[in-house]
């Protein structure tokens, strides 16, 4: 995945595995959902909603979150 934020009551899902090497932002209100989530490096930070069907994976980097994690 690119750098890219989710913007609040944004909405992403439906997508297969998703991998964060650099920085995702997910806004209150917003959604990002996928059947697994792996960070290598860089930052995800959460303030919405991450949610996967299997393995969220932390490699390197940071996950910060103030949201809600599944």
């Amino acid at each position: 995945m690119s750098p890219g934020a989710i913007a609040a009551t944004g909405t992403y899902s439906g997508l297969t595995a998703i991998s964060n090497a650099d920085t995702v932002t997910i806004a209150a209100g917003s959604t990002l959902s996928g059947a697994s989530y792996t960070q290598s490096a860089g930052t995800t930070t959460n303030a919405g909603t991450l949610t996967t069907s299997g393995a969220l994976t932390i490699n390197g980097g940071t996950l910060t979150t103030t949201g809600t994690v599944n």
